[in-house]
Formats: structure tokens, sequence, C-alpha cells
């Protein structure tokens, strides 16, 4: 390969560009180091004495009720795989992974919140351990990013969900977990927060008019950004840590805002206005929100999944993104004070919240089960904590208590502490291993909040300086012109593969001036690429590149104006230019 003068300069950001998009970090975890860059919990602040009161109380012997079940279930429901050793996933569908993940991130909050009673559980604590282990395994060993190109699950509509709950369990017992298990885990993670990086956030309406009749986006957005405050708090030095927090803060202020929020709200969250987040609106103006084809209050309980950000940032230590409990506070105060008039909503009529009642009114009914409390039982809890009960009728503990009292007595009906009866939730076949993530995430809240660990809002992007003229990028995280001419060359210069054995291209260019330089390249596929730019001050210099052959096929490309060849040549033996202040690719196929 013959290659002519260079500008050091150019060189180097020809040379980094093209690396960065040759070789970007893979979804893997950095070999030798297990996990990637994982930081474990520093479980040394949960470990103060605290005063756990009664809502502490109820909601650990809930949990201890719901492992009880579970615990019995997974040898029930898994065969043994002696390979890791672990339990064998065999349906990758939502109802083959959702229900394993669900119970690995339960049982790990119970063992690591102090929770676990082998007198209610009916398992010593390392047995229960083990098979939570190899349950974890089992899930993180059949997921896409690990399985080899085979059979596996990921990359799903639901799977951000699955792989947050196994992700975050994991890390809570990362302790315990082998080498193995730690690089198995990491990779999930990753692959699944780094398929959002370039996600196209979808919303009930927007630009265009309504792009989803019937179907808000506010729980799909709230829980797609689970995974990325999982990778984050669990890898803070890993390289797309930013664009990972970026992502999670326009899903989080995405999922339950108003047209209004779209329109007008110029209140700054996470760097930016709420209104520059947004492209449409998932929400009415009360926050509630339509799913299935009706109001659906289940839907509005779902803001609890986008303060998966307390929990994940207050483990690692870390603030909390502003944008976490955007609008959280309007949907808890929907719940107790809006009322619904009847007609044109069911009878009765009245607020969510029933008075006094443990059960709440569906205004259209529900499609799900009417028995099932929990969602409104943590969001009761998270309201208790982040203080949304402020002036309203009641405070959160009061609705708690009722919530609370219900599922324990619903609990104790059979020997094995299962919640549901037949025909209360026949409609969701993991609705007992759901109750084990969302008593999970209820206790966590409370343990967090008791221990005075729970993390402050804070714009969690400042790290990041985009507000300098300096740099690629705006102050709004938009492109600038150079990056997009960045981003263009390495698209048109990038290959994945090494090439083999080094061709050889004798072009000149004759009467080359002293401003004009060029960089020869080769791609895997014997492709040429002959890079010439110019470095003069003012002004433009022509010349004309022989190629010493005549080829069949010659491609000019201009990156400022995008990936496309400008100018395509055929029989070509020399390609004249005009050189300005950008490179110009020439691409050569050789016959």
């Amino acid at each position: 390969m013959k290659v002519e003068r260079r500008s050091a300069m150019v060189l180097a950001v020809l040379a980094s560009a093209a690396i960065s998009q040759a070789t970007a970090p893979s979804v893997n975890a950095q070999p030798g180091d297990p996990g990637g860059a994982v930081v474990p919990i520093d479980w040394s602040r949960s470990r103060k004495p605290v005063a756990l009161g009664k809502d502490y109380q109820d909601c650990r012997r809930l949990l201890q009720n719901c492992a009880r079940y579970n615990l019995g279930w997974i040898p029930k429901s898994f065969t043994e795989s002696s390979a890791l050793p672990s339990y064998r996933l065999t349906r990758f569908d939502e109802h083959g992974v959702r229900p394993a993940c669900s119970v690995v991130y339960g049982v790990a909050v119970l063992l690591k919140c102090d929770g676990f009673d082998q007198g209610v559980i009916g398992l010593s604590r390392q047995d229960a351990l083990e098979r939570t282990l190899k349950l974890l395994r089992g899930a993180a060993a059949t997921h896409k990013s690990n399985t080899g190109g085979s059979a596996g699950w990921g990359d799903h509509w639901q799977s951000a969900l699955w792989s947050a709950l196994l992700g975050c369990g994991g890390w809570l017992l990362w302790e315990e977990l082998d080498t193995t298990s730690r690089q198995l885990l990491a990779n999930v993670v990753v692959h699944e927060a780094d398929r959002l990086r370039e996600y196209d956030v979808p919303y009930w309406s927007g630009i265009g008019g309504e792009r989803y009749p019937g179907d808000t986006k506010a729980e799909e957005n709230a829980w797609n950004s689970m995974i990325l405050n999982v990778a984050v708090a669990m890898m803070p030095q890993h390289p797309h840590v930013r664009p990972w927090k970026l992502k999670a803060s326009e899903l989080m202020v995405s999922a339950y805002a108003t047209e209004e929020d779209w329109r007008h709200n110029r209140t700054v969250l996470d760097g930016r206005a709420v209104k520059d987040w947004l492209k449409g609106y998932n929400a009415m103006p009360n926050g509630a929100v339509v799913n299935h084809g009706f109001l659906h209050p289940d839907y509005m309980s779902d803001q609890k999944l986008n303060l998966w950000a307390y929990l994940t940032q207050s483990l690692a230590g870390k603030p909390v993104p502003q944008t976490a409990e955007f609008n959280g506070a309007l949907i808890y105060r929907t719940f107790v004070t809006y009322r619904w008039n009847s007609p044109p909503y069911r009878p009765p009529g009245g607020t969510i919240y029933k008075e006094n009642e443990p059960d709440v009114y569906y205004p259209k009914g529900c499609d799900w089960s009417t028995c099932d409390v929990s969602n409104y039982y943590l969001n009761d809890v998270w309201a208790r904590v982040l203080g949304w009960d402020q002036g309203l009728p009641h405070k959160a503990s009061h609705w708690m208590d009722l919530r609370a009292a219900k599922m324990l007595q619903m609990q104790q009906r059979r020997p094995d502490g299962r919640m549901f009866a037949p025909g209360e939730y026949d409609t969701y076949p993991g609705a007992e291993q759901m109750m084990a993530w969302l008593l999970a995430d209820a206790l966590l809240a409370l343990r967090l909040d008791a221990c005075q660990m729970l993390g402050k809002p804070a714009d969690w992007l400042s790290r990041y300086p985009f507000t300098s003229p300096a740099g690629t990028f705006a102050s709004n995280y938009g492109p600038k012109k150079s990056a997009t001419y960045l981003h263009n060359l390495t698209t048109i210069l990038a290959d994945r593969r090494a090439v083999a054995t080094p061709g050889k291209l004798d072009y000149s260019i004759p009467k080359q001036p002293a401003t004009a330089h060029d960089l020869l390249l080769q791609k895997s596929n014997g492709k040429f690429e002959l890079v010439v730019w110019s470095e003069k001050a003012n002004g433009t210099n022509s010349v004309t590149v022989r190629l010493g052959a005549s080829y069949p096929l010659v491609k000019v490309y201009d990156p400022t104006t995008g990936t496309s060849p400008t100018q395509t040549l055929a029989n070509a033996g020399s390609v004249p230019l005009t050189l300005s202040d950008h490179p110009v690719v020439i691409e050569i196929s050789q016959p």
C-alpha cells in the first residue's frame, strides 16, 4: 500500500474517528474484568441502625409471604442444568422470562434488606440464595448477548423491563455471584441498554396527530427507562453512560407528559426545558392515560416505573435525575381527589381512591384484576417517601395501611402465601411473580428512606459541559455541523474487519500543492479509500488524482453533503477535484 504526504492533525482525526466507528465498545463486558466496569453497592450505608416502623414491618411480611410462594414455584417451573449450575429457561417470551426475572429481583431485595425469616419462608437463607442464583444464571445465560447467535430472549418490546429486573437483582447480589455469572449479567445489561441509545421515543399523540389511538406509550417509555437507570448505576464509568442518561431522561419526562408540557412547559429538568425534551405527549391534562382502548388507572400507576431512578441511583450513591418523578405528584393527586362523574363514567362515579377502602374505582372498568391493589400500594409508598401527599385529605400511610391489611389477609388464606385465589387474577399468568417485584420495590424504597440513603434530585447530565460554543454538540445536545460531517466521514470509512493482505494503488497527484494532502486506506472488501484534503487558509486547490490504471467503478464522496456518493465514474483512470476546507473520499473498486 502506498501512502503519500499526510497532515498529522488530520491523520489523527481520521484515525480516531475511523477507529471509533469500526471498533465501538462491544456489548460484552471487558475481557479480564468480570462484569465490565460494574461498581458493587456499598452496603455499609444500609447497615446503620434505623427505626423501622409498622409500614416497613407490614411490607416486609408481605414480601416474605410472597417469597415463600415463589421460592417454591421455582423448582416446580424449571428443570435444572448442571452446566452452570442453573435453572433452564425454555420459553423466551413474556410469560417465560418476566416471571423469572421478577422473582430474582424480589428475593434479592428481601435478602439484602434484612428481611429474610426462615420461619416464615420455610427455607434456609442459603437454600433460598442458591435457588435464586440458579434462576439468575439460567435467565442471563439464555439472553441473546450470551447465546452466540442461537435462540434466546432479548430485543423484545418488553425485554428492557425484564433485563432491568434481572440486572438489578444480580447487582444486589453481586458479592454472591461467581465470575461467569457476573460476566453474563453485565452482557445482558449493556446489550439491552445499548439498543435504546438511538431509540425513537413513541407518543400517544403529538407531531402528526394521534399516533396510537387507545394506547398510551406511558408505561412502555417508563419501563424502557428502567434498564438505562440500572446500567448507569451499575457501570458509572462505562463509555456509554452519557447516551444512556440522555435517553433515560427523555423517556422519563415523556412517559406522563401532557399536551401542555409538550407545547409550553419551560421548566428545566436535567439541563433542558421540558418542552424541548418532547415530541408529543402521553397523558391527559390531569395525568390520566388511555390504554387498551379506555381510561385505565392501572397504567396511570406505572409512573412507579420511572421511580426506579430513585432506587438505582440511591443504591449507587448518586444524584437522582430530575426527570424521574415528573408529573408523579399530579397523577397521585388525581387518584385521590379527581371525581369521575357518572354518566359518562361507570356508576357510581367518584374518585379512583375510594374513601376508607383498599380497592379502587375504575371509571371505565378493568381488564386485569379488580382484586389487585399492589400497584396502588406501591404508589402510596412513593407518595409517602417523596411527599406527594402534602395537602391531600389523607396521608399516604392511611392508604398504605388499608391496602397492606387487605393483601396480608389475602395471603393468609393459603399456607403457601400466594396472593390470589382462582378467578381473582386469571388474566395474567405471572401475577404472583409480579407481586415479588412490586412488593420488593416498596420494601426497598422504605428501607432507603429509613436509612436516609434516598438520593436527591439533581441534573445528572451537568457533568457533561455542552454549553460551551466549542466542541461538536450544541448546548441543547443537538449535533453541530461539525458533528454531522464527522459522523458522515466515519460512516463512509467504516469497516469492522481487518485487511488480510494490504493491496497497492500506484496513484499520484501531479503538481500537488503544498497545502494538499492525501491518505490511502483499504477496506476488508478490497476497495481503496483515498482521502484527499486541503489546508489552504483561503480559497481552493484544483488537483487531478491519477489512479495509475483504469478502474471499473470509482465513487467520490463529500462528507459535508452526506454519505452517498456525489459522483460515480466508470472505467476511470483519473479524478479531477476541487479541494477546500474538508476532506473528499475517492473509493476505488478493483477489477
